[in-house]
This record gives structure tokens, C-alpha cells and sequence, in this order.
């Protein structure tokens, strides 16, 4: 099983899945760090990889119930987006809620 932690992502990954976890897109991403959409998409696969999940909801889990990201989530901004109901309602979208 792969270990799930933070120290295994690069600076710049380390980056990539804080604006994640923020709730910013592919382009927000790309446009923030002066990258290609197409670089972040390949530094998104890479940190699923390392950290083992599949998806932005697995790598949003795994930030929200994970003290290794706990360095990410103090500076959580207000929620926006796709992602603001997951500190709230988590489990109940888990349950089916997904509609």
C-alpha cells in the first residue's frame, strides 16, 4: 500500500494540491503558477499516484481527514465552487447524496 503522506510531493506539487484543496480549477491553476493546463493535469495525476487516490473527491478526503494536510487546510479560504459544501456535508454526499 502506498504511504500517504505529503513529504513524498515535490514543492511544486505541494502547491498544485493546496490550490486543489481551495477549490481551483485546471485554469485558475495554471493561470495562478504560470503553467499549462495541460502541465497541471499531468502534476494532478502524479500527486494521485503518490498519495493513492482516484479523483478530486478521493484527494479532498484525504486532505479533510489527513493531519498530514493539516499545513493545507489552515489557510482554507472560504469554500467556493464544486467544493464548498464537502466540509459540511461530506459524508451525506457519500451516502448517495450525489444526485
Amino acid at each position: 500500500m502506498t504511504t500517504r503522506t505529503l513529504n513524498i510531493l515535490t514543492p511544486r506539487e505541494r502547491q498544485v494540491l493546496e490550490s486543489l484543496v481551495q477549490g481551483n480549477s485546471t485554469r485558475e491553476i495554471a493561470d495562478s503558477y504560470g503553467l499549462g493546463r495541460q502541465t497541471v493535469k499531468n502534476y494532478v495525476t502524479v500527486i494521485y499516484d503518490k498519495l493513492g487516490v482516484r479523483g478530486r473527491r478521493q484527494l479532498l478526503q484525504f486532505a479533510l481527514t489527513t493531519s498530514a494536510a493539516t499545513p493545507i487546510l489552515i489557510n482554507w479560504p472560504e469554500a467556493k465552487g464544486p467544493t464548498a459544501h464537502l466540509g459540511d456535508d461530506l459524508s451525506t454526499r457519500h451516502r448517495g447524496g450525489l444526485g
